[in-house]
């Protein structure tokens, strides 16, 4: 079975490599977000249509201290729960939490529990991996609406995603095709595999990209509420 899925050209070959290379333990880092919980899905989904039932994937999740907006850990689960019921051939793991404290920049953060050291040590997953997926271009982002010239463009938008950066290597995330599926994707094609899959009125309902620790939630104004409701039509 080819699991190679081609969107528009852009082509995401990282199930097929996958499962071809029978390895049965996977970890997933979800973020309550769009993409990772895509993510989980696709490989209950390719995981059930191949039969592999010796698949054991191990859910992680990170919990900021500072957030007092929601409660994403058992947002998560939530998540989890659904997605499992669709595939209960399929087994998910108990969830693992780690904490930490955000700072400004939600891209700087100190640990006190990383989830991914105890997949690591005691359940002996070494593979982990999460939805991490490329920036849409400045002409992309134009064209459905986004302002690139504001403070939430270019201060919250991560630059190391940006694609010439993601795709080439430079200044970039080690390991970045092994570990994110979507790397070479936007959330145009994010989008595109929602459709494609149905998961519009299932799993996004489900999933929040806020990135607002404090006040109103979702906030509509940092840079994922943005590009989320440009892209998908909601926050």
């Amino acid at each position: 079975m080819n699991l190679i899925i081609d969107i528009d050209g852009t082509k995401i070959s990282w199930f097929d490599e996958f499962f071809k290379s029978k390895i049965n333990k996977i970890g997933v880092h979800l973020s309550v977000g769009i993409d990772s919980s895509l993510l989980l899905w696709l490989l209950c989904k390719f995981a059930t249509d191949l039969n592999r039932l010796d698949l054991e994937i191990y859910p992680c999740h990170a919990r900021d201290f500072n957030d007092k907006t929601k409660n994403t850990t058992l947002i998560t689960k939530n998540i989890i729960k659904i997605i499992s019921d669709q595939f209960p051939k399929i087994t998910i793991r108990e969830l693992t939490v780690g904490m930490f404290n955000s700072h400004k920049d939600a891209r700087k953060i100190v640990w006190s529990k990383n989830p991914e050291n105890k997949l690591r040590n005691e359940y002996g997953v070494d593979w982990i991996i999460d939805g991490r997926n490329m920036n849409v271009s400045e002409e992309e982002a134009i064209q459905i609406g986004m302002d690139i010239t504001t403070s939430s463009w270019i201060n919250q938008r991560d630059p190391k995603r940006d694609p010439h950066r993601i795709l080439t290597g430079i200044d970039t995330f080690e390991n970045v095709e092994k570990i994110s599926p979507f790397f070479n994707c936007n959330k145009l094609k994010i989008k595109e595999m929602y459709v494609m899959y149905g998961l519009i009125d299932t799993i996004l309902p489900l999933t929040y990209s806020c990135i607002k620790t404090v006040g109103k939630f979702p906030c509509e104004v940092c840079h994922w509420c943005i590009e989320k409701k440009a892209v998908f039509g909601v926050y």
